[in-house]
């Protein structure tokens, strides 16, 4: 379904449902910020955790979507292998065949939901890393999938921060927005590389427990 024009379209139009706005190019940003992601979970996860990933092809994965066009997750039902080079590059045909429709929507082009990709990649691998104490090969393998998948991705950033409850805490140095903030009511998420860099650093000290996320950037904002 993901792969065709016309239901991606519907169900970038249905998140005005849930957003107070019917600006298209920021439903389809935000859209994608959910769907980019969900679409990586099933290989990255499974690369990580197993050594093997599982496909990310669009014909091989399975949304779970409301009828809002909320997507609460996806599941893979094929194997693609170990090697990194073809994960890498089964990663950007998917991503690359999603993008080209999304960006009819939207009015930037593609580099900027490229750069969503690239978060959401560094993401999940991060997340997964923590959750199993593997972060630093979490990193790792965000940094080899995101130089193989090329051009216009870019590589992914990581920062740690210490808190305020005395805890060193790893966070993506986002290099993407979601333009959240340009819907009424909403505000820049925060780690939006749109605050400056001490204003960033100083909510994810704040912000983040000792075991949670900061708002606007964990598992609860995906759902968008």
């Amino acid at each position: 379904m993901i792969a065709d024009p016309g239901w991606l379209r519907e169900q970038v139009l249905l998140r005005g449902r849930s957003w107070p706005t019917t600006d298209r190019h920021v439903l389809a940003t935000l859209w994608w910020f959910s769907a980019s992601h969900h679409l990586v979970t099933p290989t990255v996860t499974t690369l990580l955790l197993t050594g093997t990933a599982a496909s990310p092809a669009l014909p091989d994965l399975v949304l779970h979507h409301c009828s809002d066009g909320t997507i609460t997750g996806a599941h893979s039902t094929a194997v693609l292998g170990t090697d990194l080079d073809t994960v890498a590059a089964g990663l950007r045909a998917a991503s690359e065949l999603v993008i080209d429709i999304v960006s009819e929507l939207t009015s930037h082009g593609v580099r900027p939901l490229w750069a969503l990709a690239a978060d959401s990649l560094a993401d999940r691998l991060l997340l997964v890393g923590e959750a199993t104490g593997r972060r630093a090969e979490a990193r790792a393998l965000a940094a080899r999938l995101s130089a193989g998948i090329g051009a216009p991705m870019l590589l992914p950033r990581f920062i740690d921060v210490m808190t305020v409850h005395g805890r060193s805490r790893c966070f993506v140095q986002r290099v993407s927005c979601c333009l959240l903030y340009r819907v009424p009511g909403q505000q820049l998420c925060t780690t939006c590389p749109r605050r400056s860099r001490a204003d960033r650093l100083r909510l994810l000290a704040t912000a983040a427990g000792p075991d949670q996320e900061p708002d606007g950037w964990g598992p609860d904002a995906f759902s968008i």
